[in-house]
């Protein structure tokens, strides 16, 4: 390794980055850790092997909170990477700065540089010494012993009380997973509201500054008023704020599901507070909703402005071909409307695909709309619509049994080849969707209609899905990963192009076929056997 270009420390059994002198910074990181709190013990003595660039020497005291550092620099040796045209700095020294990481239990410090070599010589073993003194602040000590306007920063780690006390709420069963999202082992949390969230939402929290300022758990300073701060409040006691009136079909999104659906979340519930009052008037919960949604063109693909009619009394969902229209071009049930996001299909973050029955044949319509908030809003309302007209259809069934038959995300979507029903025919690259019960191929995968489907029962009666393809398969096909559905009436042969992928369709296809059928899913696998 060449000592002009990087250094590197082992702390604690893994090698760490230390500087890049190129950049004219250098970072030391004392290797450190502390069996208890009174006793801080410094495991890894001497971390860097000497070299013509300098060495570091580390020692500490058992009985103090206290940790000597000395390091001695050749600046021959660092004059070669510190080149410049300054005329200002001796020898055309840039400016460094030397930045020294305190770790959290020492309290003070004593340092002693001696730089020798070159045209510079200090003529003292000790050109400088200094004590941390406490302070929340990061505090920095220019030196004029130094040559070349050097500098010394000091950055302190907090204390090991606020430290320890962080831990232990940090700890509680109510912080395990992400305030927003549920994702578990959260890292961070927002000094502001008190709730511990996971790095993909703390990018979100960060973008409304006004609300949430959020730290890093491992890797900031928390001081003792902010550690007091999220010990009062926590991810329970700040959920029983803002989330105290969430309504019941409300689409409360995972860590899984797609940024704009978390990012309008996370802002209704801390930026707009939508849900820390009974009864407030939502956008989506009026019963009716009207605006202009961008639609693709089920033949030349383009995506036009379109008027879009939501109606809770008349239970359907409405499109104009033109603003002014008096006729819509289709009047869709609201029970038979399925809504989903999908930014990576459509190529827009804010891309939802709309999913409807037509004469039992499944049908696509693709829509954005510039605002983030607007679509999200529509999917509420989508759902808000469907849970009223729902209550009304099935007046004895719970609450949560009609909000589990609101919209859903689709179980599986992907690639794979397929056969025809000789099993002969060459294999052919379809896009596949599996809805529940219904597995449908596309051309491509923007397309309006199926072109064909594929009713997915349960093992009792007489549904299966099995890994690889019957022995003496004919037919080309360039993917080797195969699967067979079987049904009653026939097998289905399919094939993935990863390994990752075949076993993917398969528990997607297991985890529905292990399902009891519903009356309604009898009467649709009735259809389907009627049409073949």
């Amino acid at each position: 390794m060449s000592p002009h270009t990087a250094w590197w420390l082992l702390i604690q059994g893994r090698l760490a980055f230390i500087s890049s002198l190129a950049a004219c910074a250098l970072f030391l990181a004392c290797p450190f850790t502390s069996r208890n709190a009174e006793k801080p013990v410094l495991w890894l003595i001497a971390a860097l092997p000497s070299t013509p660039m300098g060495q570091v020497f580390f020692s500490s005291s058992s009985s103090s909170s206290s940790l000597t550092v000395w390091v001695r620099f050749s600046l021959q040796a660092l004059c070669p990477c510190l080149r410049s045209a300054s005329s200002g700095a001796p020898s055309g020294l840039l400016p460094l700065t030397l930045r020294l990481l305190l770790p959290s239990p020492f309290s003070s410090i004593c340092l002693s540089f001696c730089l020798s070599g070159g045209s510079f010589s200090l003529g003292q073993p000790s050109g400088l010494a200094c004590r941390c003194r406490r302070c929340r602040r990061l505090p920095s000590w220019p030196c004029p012993a130094l040559p070349g306007g050097i500098t010394l920063e000091v950055m302190a780690g907090g204390n090991e009380r606020s430290m320890k006390a962080l831990k232990e709420v940090w700890k509680r069963a109510e912080n395990s997973l992400c305030a927003d999202c549920g994702k578990p082992d959260p890292d961070w949390a927002s000094s502001t509201l008190g709730v511990f969230i996971c790095l993909s939402c703390s990018g979100i929290h960060r973008n409304i500054p006004s609300i949430s300022k959020v730290k890093s758990l491992k890797m900031d300073h928390w001081d003792d008023a902010q550690v007091q701060f999220l010990a009062k409040h926590g991810n329970a006691v700040t959920k029983a704020t803002y989330e105290a009136h969430i309504p019941i079909y409300y689409y409360q999104p995972n860590y899984n599901d797609c940024q704009v659906l978390r990012e309008q979340w996370i802002r209704a519930k801390y930026e707009r507070k939508e849900f820390t009052e009974p009864g407030k008037q939502l956008p989506y919960s009026d019963g009716v909703k009207e605006g202009i949604l961008w639609k693709r063109g089920r033949d030349n693909g383009q995506f036009l402005p379109r008027k879009f009619l939501l109606s809770e009394r008349e239970g359907c969902l409405k499109y104009f071909t033109k603003q002014d229209a008096k006729e819509p071009k289709i009047n869709v049930k609201i029970d038979v409307i399925n809504a989903t996001f999908q930014p990576v299909k459509i190529g827009n973050p804010n891309g939802l695909q709309i999913t409807y029955l037509k004469d039992n044949k499944t049908r696509n319509i693709f829509v954005y709309h510039e605002s983030g908030k607007e679509v999200v809003d529509w999917f509420n309302a989508i759902r808000s619509v469907q849970f009223h007209y729902l209550k009304v259809a099935f007046p004895i069934a719970s609450d949560n049994e009609i909000k589990n038959r609101l919209t859903r995300n689709f179980l599986k979507e992907g690639y794979m080849e397929k056969t025809g029903p000789k099993q002969r025919e060459a294999f052919k690259k379809r896009w596949f969707t599996l809805d529940h019960r219904r597995l449908m191929y596309f051309k491509d995968p923007l397309d309006a209609f199926a072109k064909g489907e594929v009713f997915v029962g349960s093992r009792e009666n007489g549904y299966s899905v099995q890994k690889g393809l019957p022995s003496g398969t004919q037919g080309n096909f360039s993917w080797h990963y195969g699967l067979t559905i079987v049904t009653p009436d026939r097998e289905y042969l399919f094939t993935c192009e990863t390994e990752t992928d075949q076993l993917d369709w398969i528990a997607a296809f297991t985890s529905v076929i292990n399902q009891a059928m519903t009356p309604q899913e009898y009467a649709i696998e009735a259809y389907f056997k009627f049409k073949s």
